[in-house]
């Protein structure tokens, strides 16, 4: 997994990519209420998010 950090006014955001760059976490260091996961189906079509609540 690869991960991008960004700093915004609305927290620290870490970011998890799988090994095709697809999005597959968001991490709100500040809140964690603002978590998600996410998995793809075979066609690349983003098919769940996961609040991480």
């Amino acid at each position: 997994m690869r991960e991008f950090y960004q700093w915004t006014s609305g927290g620290n955001w870490t970011c998890g990519y799988d090994d095709l760059s697809r999005l597959i976490s968001a991490d709100n260091a500040g809140d964690n209420t603002l978590d998600e996961t996410y998995s793809y189906s075979l066609t690349d079509n983003c098919c769940l998010t996961v609040p991480a609540r």
